[in-house]
């Protein structure tokens, strides 16, 4: 709407667009420490003004990458206008959406956040919307997968707040994104977020009643373990619901609710706390159990550091890494987490190599790992006297990925965030491990190879699939006809490939041969 800007402001569509703020303004509240969206007055004279500044602009931003820089422009402007609430709305507003046009998520969030804090618009609303924009002009499957992602984050924070209608809506957006990423694994993600969201929006209903008997009746048995089962159990308010449990009728969970509200300081009483919370979820729902393992994991995972060893520490670790880390992982999933997993790391050079596999992904945190602290962490030198690179392959979101750091980086994984896949034209930088079509069904399959040291690696994926024959691949002598892409250090191939149904990393030093697979 920006290529003939002066006759959108004469046909009133472009003012209609930026003044029009019904839906995602929200009611002025007393509360509400943000600025009043300003006044439809005061927004016309400002795009007045942006027209007469910025009018040669709009008519020439053509292309995707015109619009974008013009959306950065106006944001940073709109950075420099916080005096001028007008002004500093009307900039973020038509940045947003120039940044939408674009095909530019990243962009898009950054004003879309700096409106949230500044008025009292709703953030989660515009986000939505923009989600359902920008899936019908994207172009690749990868970004429509990072679209598919975030929505499902959205949806996640729309439950928070009980809204069922605007994250029904968008579990419909992303229907259509989770399908043209041809990614089949995150169809039937939507599809089992979509169903859960239905079970809420039930569950929300259910409780109504229930919750208006407490205004009139607050300490009434019944309604309180009604209240509390939902919130504890649905909505996972543990601070919210445990007060509940506590009057409520069920003696079981009113005892453990009680416990609860004391201070539990001792490891030991945290422990039987967590364990207590473990036993009722064997008897539960699965929907329910599924709640009540993630509570006892709480628990657990406080204990956990203060207890010294023993039966019982090992007793919580294998929990804590068995049924509780399926739900975890199936809970992060539905809520479009990044599920990252370390599938091999070999951090060395040329031909001294360690593995570190379980260091790096006992490092993970939040879905993410700082790879500069786990190789500091490294007790012995595999390559004394060379400059060492950690090469690690990784699973995140739901794509295999292959990257090779060197000493002294500081890099965590994954270097990319959810809303730059969801951007056009955004790639992972020599990330990104495409898998070939025409691969045998468990056979040899090359995913990655690349020959170098250090910081300089050269990528020979191509000669390297070209080289198998029969299902094999020969090295006679790792590195001839490379480039050097790594001059003063010594040299090696890497091949992470697969092989019935396993992904392997092999690491030939410069000169030295291999056969794949090995038998």
């Amino acid at each position: 709407m920006f290529c003939h800007f002066r006759h959108a402001v004469r046909s009133g569509i472009l003012i209609a667009a930026v003044l029009a703020t019904h839906t995602e303004a929200l009611p002025a509240q007393d509360a509400d420490p943000r600025a009043p969206v300003p006044d439809s007055a005061a927004r016309k004279d400002v795009l007045a003004l942006v027209q007469e500044i910025h009018g040669k602009e709009y008519e020439d931003a053509k292309t995707s990458s015109q619009k974008l820089a013009l959306a950065k422009t106006l944001l940073s402007e709109a950075g420099e206008s916080q005096d001028d609430p007008a002004g500093h709305f009307v900039l973020l507003r038509v940045a947003r959406d120039l940044a939408v046009g674009a095909g530019d998520t990243s962009t898009a969030w950054r004003a879309i956040d700096v409106m949230d804090r500044a008025f009292q618009v709703d953030g989660l609303q515009m986000k939505a919307g923009a989600i359902s924009k920008l899936t019908g002009s994207a172009r690749s499957a990868v970004q429509k997968k990072g679209l598919a992602l975030l929505g499902l984050r959205l949806i996640g924070e729309l439950v928070l707040r009980d809204d069922y209608d605007a994250a029904r809506q968008l579990g419909k957006t992303i229907v259509t994104a989770g399908r043209k990423s041809k990614d089949a694994a995150m169809e039937k993600r939507i599809t089992a977020r979509n169903k859960q969201v239905e079970r809420l929006a039930a569950a929300y209903a259910d409780v109504q009643d229930t919750l208006a008997t407490l205004e009139e009746h607050p300490v009434d048995p019944d309604a309180n373990l009604a209240a509390g089962k939902y919130y504890c159990f649905v909505k996972g308010d543990w601070g919210k619901g445990a007060s509940m449990l506590a009057l409520g009728q069920d003696a079981t969970l009113r005892e453990l609710a009680r416990q609860e509200l004391r201070e539990v300081t001792s490891p030991s009483r945290q422990v039987k706390l967590g364990n207590d919370w473990w036993d009722v979820a064997q008897a539960a729902d699965e929907e329910t159990r599924d709640s009540l393992l993630l509570h006892a994991a709480t628990w657990y995972r406080r204990a956990q550091s203060k207890l010294s060893g023993g039966l019982v520490k090992t007793k919580i670790k294998k929990r804590l890494a068995g049924e509780i880390a399926e739900v975890e992982q199936e809970q992060a999933m539905l809520a479009g987490g990044t599920e990252l997993a370390i599938l091999d790391a070999k951090w060395g050079a040329h031909d001294g190599w360690l593995d570190g596999a379980a260091e790096l992904q006992a490092a993970v945190t939040g879905s993410q790992v700082h790879i500069g602290r786990v190789i500091q962490g490294f007790k012995k030198d595999p390559a004394p006297g060379q400059h060492k690179a950690m090469i690690i392959v990784y699973r995140c979101w739901n794509e295999l990925c292959v990257a090779i750091v060197p000493a002294e980086t500081s890099v965590s994984l994954p270097d990319i965030t959810l809303e730059e896949i969801a951007s056009a034209g955004r790639s992972w930088p020599n990330r990104l491990v495409h898998q070939p079509r025409s691969s045998s069904r468990g056979g040899l399959t090359i995913l990655y190879a690349g020959w170098g040291g250090y910081k300089g690696w050269l990528d020979v994926t191509d000669r390297a699939r070209s080289a198998v024959r029969g299902g094999r691949l020969v090295v006679s002598e790792a590195g001839t006809g490379f480039s050097d892409p790594a001059p003063g250090h010594r040299k090696a191939l890497v091949i992470v490939y697969s092989f019935r149904g396993k992904v392997h990393t092999a690491i030939v030093p410069s000169g030295k041969k291999i056969l794949l697979p090995p038998y």
